[in-house]
C-alpha cells in the first residue's frame, strides 16, 4: 500500500464504547465548528468552545492510537483528527485490515513521488522498485485530475469526456450471453 498523505483511520463507528456521531455530528456539537458568514455571537461561542473541540479530537486520537497499531506501521498522522473529519478524509478500515498487515499480506510504503515500470512501481524518493502484478489507484478527491497527471498521453484521452464527468463504466465490454434462471430445478 503506497501512502502519499497520511490520514486518520477509524476501525468502526464506536469510540470508547460511544457512538461516533455523538462527538461531531449532533446538533449541539455544531456550535464548536466555525462556519463562514456567522454572526458575532455565534463566532464568539465557537471561540469559547474551541478547547472543547480540541479535547474531543484528542480523545478520539487517543482511542485510535490505543486500538490500532498506527505507530507500529508509521501511519500516525501529524495533524489532529478534527482536520480529517472536517474535510471528510478519514478512512474506515475493514475488520481484518491490520491482522492481514501483521501476517505480511499488506505492506506499507510512504512515497510522495513514484512512477510505473514494466514490472510494477518505481519510487523516486529512495530509488527503489516494487514488483507488482496489479496496481489499484485509489486517488481520493479530484481523482480525474490526479489520473490525468499519472497516465501517459495515448491513454489520457480515455479519461476525457464532453460533460466533464467521468462515467463509471466507460470502455467496459459486457458479455452478451444470457443468464438463465431456474426455480429450484
Amino acid at each position: 500500500m503506497v501512502i502519499r498523505t497520511l490520514h486518520w483511520t477509524v476501525p468502526h463507528y464506536w469510540v470508547w464504547g460511544l457512538p461516533f456521531f455523538l462527538f461531531f455530528s449532533t446538533r449541539s456539537s455544531q456550535f464548536i465548528h466555525q462556519r463562514p458568514n456567522q454572526n458575532l455571537l455565534r463566532a464568539f461561542l465557537c471561540l469559547l468552545l474551541s478547547p472543547l473541540r480540541h479535547a474531543v479530537s484528542k480523545f478520539i486520537e487517543s482511542y485510535l492510537l490505543h486500538k490500532l497499531p498506527l505507530q507500529k506501521y508509521g501511519l500516525n498522522p501529524d495533524h489532529p483528527f478534527v482536520e480529517d473529519y472536517a474535510s471528510c478524509q478519514m478512512a474506515i478500515t475493514p475488520n481484518d485490515f491490520f491482522p492481514e498487515a501483521d501476517k505480511g499480506n499488506i505492506l506499507f510504503k510512504r512515497a510522495s513521488k513514484w512512477s510505473f515500470t514494466t514490472t510494477g512501481l518505481h519510487f523516486l524518493d529512495d530509488n527503489t522498485r516494487l514488483d507488482a502484478d496489479l496496481v489499484l489507484l485509489a486517488t481520493g478527491y479530484d481523482g480525474k485530475k490526479k489520473l490525468t497527471d499519472i497516465i501517459p498521453e495515448p491513454f489520457r484521452s480515455f479519461l476525457e469526456y464532453p460533460s466533464g464527468v467521468m462515467p463509471l463504466y466507460r470502455y467496459v465490454l459486457f458479455s452478451t450471453t444470457r443468464i438463465t434462471r431456474s426455480n429450484g430445478f
